[in-house]
């Protein structure tokens, strides 16, 4: 570049590097880049033409030789080139770096540089300089202590290099020996490089014996990667059984990298005709909110057909309309998607018929092609034994496919007449309230007075008179209802609202279940408690003539999920825990927030393990998880749930979404350091540091500058409270406790800095200048230090407390002054006098 006349500046040239060091084949564009910039001179432009791909590390150096002169690279510049040119095996470059390291006086080789030469020589088919350049890094151990996380990758690498070497009694000497010498616990991270290795290199046998081994090594589970690598390249070599296995054991898998894996495997165990396997897949998807491709649904369901058990096939098509219609704004692919598979089945009646049970439940209304279907299946089936609903879908079919012909109502007459064969009089008259339903469902005003006039005029009396009954107490049940939602959401509307439930009563009109939980959710924050346990009563008294069991507890669970919710807001566990029970003993479950009120309540040894049962409860159910939830769960899992479930829920909240706190991340870190697992309690803290979302508070800073004082690390606990000033938390008094216990009792010690500590705190406790006074008599042995930190102590109106005399007493002890030794001893006499 200096040939082509142009310098290029130390940031230029820093960025260039950095880039080359991450990937080789950056060169070009990044170059490019500045030149846009204006950083670089155009006529570098046919030279960056000329430059090859292979030569971008070669290029690389050259930059760094030509310039080193002039400006002061660091460390990483080093160890990232030495890294690519081990990926190379250039052992010729890889001395001439490991030469720039020893040499340079502000360099000297790292657990990154040692793990490059490990891996340059493997890469070269040197085991033997590998396996030295691996022993040379143990016996230099206690100088990469700091660096943790390439330490787990020098071993690593070794152990890799031993596999690719044939050396397998080696590798695993390494791993369950050597490092356990060299008190380097092995992670997940270990055993997931050697497993991701193995696959890369078709040695898939040999990667599911590393997954065994880390199972029960109990390091820890292992991770996502683990699982993908393992799941995808079992799925792709068509290893069926085993892909089942891995699946069995995949919870550890991060959300958001699952659906593609989930999709093969749904996609191998129809191939291989288990179509209980496909149903569990898609059960899993359903669990984790996923929404399937069209294109997979649709050859799903072709694959399906193929088999001879007709029942699967009907749960199949509810498990997809049910993922397909999660959202309302997917609906009009589920619809889309039945009038695929209806039409494609349109022979087989019995699955049609079956199959609008499936339409009925999710509320997806027949469109043309549907209705054709529909009513050429049931003119031609020969089981008419359907429930009164799919009589009321079948006779909207008729409506929609006669293009609403009054003469349609001829065959919705001859249908009834059939259908009062098979049902009894209820159950006729839920047809009859189906059909009027679904006359008042549709979206068009036009065709409802339409419908009315046709009804009035009608020569077919019976059924004419009890469809446009049933239409207009359809009509008045959504008014009512409407009004009385309406009317809690007022100031002053709830005396009309109780008005307007007492006059549906009266009229014998079926409110909605949103209206009576409204009305028990305002009488709650009227402290109405009785009143709404009377409005549960009389909803239960109305739903209770609903015959289908599923529906009539889905129409009472709505009201006994907010009269859980009033009771635990106002903090009566009796009470909420007996409306949480009668909703499960229903066979439903409360809402996310409900769940999360009564969470907080609970305070007994089992509050855990209830917690994290409503969590799988919720996700089983496809149930909407909240902010409020996951709070509460993080609230009670705090100090008993297992890292690895922890690590489960903080990607399922980061995949719905849901912003962390800093209990959450406090709580991951808190764990991962019980756990000795500081890997991970790094990474989440990291993570935390990065989350411009978390509102933070000193707690998680302060569990890890407790950390580590343990470990012994100034410097790091200097860095939190750096991380801390830098997030703009305002340190609480235990934080400067900690930052002084670090320089008053680790090494070096430095009083001066605790000195301007103390100066610094706006309102300073005793514990503060009693860790420093200590510091001055057993660390400094300086009785003058002593002396002027308790001065200042005074000066500053800290009032001396029992600990204050103490530890000057035993300071003055160990100086020998017995005259200020006795002197302190009246006070703390005197003063546990006053106590007592």
């Amino acid at each position: 570049m200096s040939q082509l006349g142009y310098v290029p500046s130390e940031a230029t040239l820093a960025s260039l590097l950095k880039a080359l060091s991450i990937r080789e084949n950056d060169l070009q564009q990044v170059i490019k880049r500045y030149l846009k910039k204006g950083a670089m001179s155009t006529e570098t432009e046919e030279k960056i033409a000329s430059w090859k791909e292979e030569n971008n590390l070669n290029t690389a150096w050259e930059i760094l030789i030509s310039t080193e002169k002039h400006f002061t690279y660091k460390q990483g510049v080093y160890d990232g080139l030495l890294r690519n040119f081990a990926h190379q095996g250039d052992i010729k470059r890889g001395a001439e770096i490991l030469h720039k390291i020893n040499d340079l006086p502000h360099l000297k080789p790292s657990a990154m540089t040692y793990a490059s030469l490990i891996l340059l020589y493997s890469e070269a088919k040197d085991f033997s300089s590998s396996m030295k350049y691996f022993e040379k890094f143990r016996s230099q151990l206690g100088s990469f202590l700091n660096d943790q996380r390439n330490l787990q990758s020098v071993y690593s690498i070794a152990i890799i290099s031993c596999l690719e070497n044939g050396e397998f009694d080696r590798a695993e000497k390494i791993l369950e020996r050597t490092m356990l010498e060299d008190d380097i616990i092995p992670d997940v991270l270990t055993y997931n490089s050697i497993i991701t290795h193995l696959v890369n290199n078709g040695k898939f046998d040999e990667a599911l014996e590393w997954f065994t081994r880390l199972k029960k090594a109990q390091v820890g589970r292992p991770n996502e990667v683990t699982y993908n690598v393992l799941l995808s390249s079992a799925c792709d070599a068509e290893r069926f059984d085993n892909a089942k296995k891995i699946y069995k054991d995949k919870r550890a898998m991060s959300v958001s990298s699952r659906y593609s894996v989930l999709e093969t495997l749904a996609k191998l165990s129809l191939k291989n005709r288990d179509v209980q396997l496909w149903v569990e897949v898609l059960q899993e998807m359903k669990d984790l909110g996923f929404k399937p491709r069209m294109e997979f649904c649709r050859r799903s369901m072709e694959a399906l057909f193929e088999f001879e058990d007709s029942s699967r096939n009907v749960e199949a098509f509810e498990t997809l309309i049910l993922l397909l219609s999660k959202e309302s704004k997917s609906r009009r692919e589920a619809l889309d998607f039945a009038t695929y598979v209806l039409q494609s089945q349109k022979s087989d009646s019995k699955f049609v018929l079956k199959s609008l049970k499936t339409l009925l439940k999710y509320e997806i209304r027949p469109n043309d092609h549907i209705s054709a279907v529909v009513v050429d299946s049931y003119k031609h089936t020969a089981d008419p034994h359907v429930t009164a609903d799919v009589y009321g879908y079948i006779a909207a079919s008729y409506i929609i496919a006669s293009n609403r012909d009054p003469e349609s109502l001829k065959e919705i007459e001859v249908l009834a007449s059939q259908s009062s064969r098979y049902i009894d009089g209820t159950g006729l008259d839920n047809l009859y309230q189906s059909i009027g339903d679904a006359l008042f469902g549709s979206k068009s005003s036009g065709v409802k007075t339409l419908w009315k006039q046709e009804l009035l005029s009608c020569q077919h009396s019976s059924i004419s008179e009890r469809v446009l009954h049933a239409l207009k107490k359809a009509e008045l049940s959504s008014k009512l209802s409407h009004n009385i939602i309406e009317k809690c959401g007022e100031s002053k509307g709830l005396p009309v609202a109780e008005s307007l439930l007492e006059d549906a009563v009266n009229s014998q009109v079926l409110l909605t279940p949103q209206a009576f939980s409204e009305l028990i959710e305002r009488l709650g924050i009227e402290n109405r408690l009785e009143d709404a346990e009377k409005i549960l009563k009389i909803s239960d008294s109305i739903y209770q003539n609903i015959k289908d069991p599923k529906e009539r507890n889905k129409a009472r669970l709505f009201p006994t999920n907010s009269l859980l919710c009033a009771f635990a807001s106002r903090k009566n566990l009796p009470k909420a825990q007996e409306y949480y029970e009668s909703i499960v003993n229903m066979g439903e479950y409360p809402s996310a927030n409900a769940c999360a009120q009564y969470l907080f309540l609970l305070h007994s040894p089992d509050a855990s393990k209830i917690a994290l049962d409503a969590y799988e409860e919720l996700r089983i159910r496809g149930l909407r998880l909240t902010h409020d939830f996951f709070r509460a769960l993080w609230s009670k899992i705090a100090y008993s749930a297992d890292l690895s479930t922890m690590a489960d829920i903080y990607l399922e909240m980061k995949h719905y979404q849901i912003q962390p706190t800093e209990l959450t991340y406090n709580t991951l870190i808190n764990t991962s350091l019980n756990m000795h697992n500081s890997t991970s309690a790094h990474q989440y803290y990291r993570e935390m540091l990065q989350d411009t979302g978390c509102k933070l508070s000193p707690i998680p800073f302060n569990t890890m500058m407790t950390y580590y004082i343990n470990q012994r690390d100034q410097v790091k606990v200097a860095e939190c409270f750096k991380d801390l000033q830098a997030s703009k938390v305002t340190p609480n008094g235990y934080t400067y406790k900690l930052l002084l216990q670090a320089y008053a009792f680790l090494e070096p010690f430095d009083i001066s800095k605790c000195q301007e500590i103390l100066s610094g705190i706006t309102h300073p406790e005793p514990y503060h200048y009693n860790l420093v006074i200590a510091s001055a008599g057993r660390m400094q042995k300086d009785p003058q230090l002593v002396e002027q930190i308790f001065k200042e102590m005074l000066e500053r109106k800290v009032v001396a407390n029992e600990s204050t005399y103490r530890t000057l007493a035993q300071v003055y002890e160990s100086f020998g002054d017995q005259e200020r030794y006795d002197e302190v001893r009246k006070h703390l006499k005197h003063l546990e006098a006053n106590l007592s």
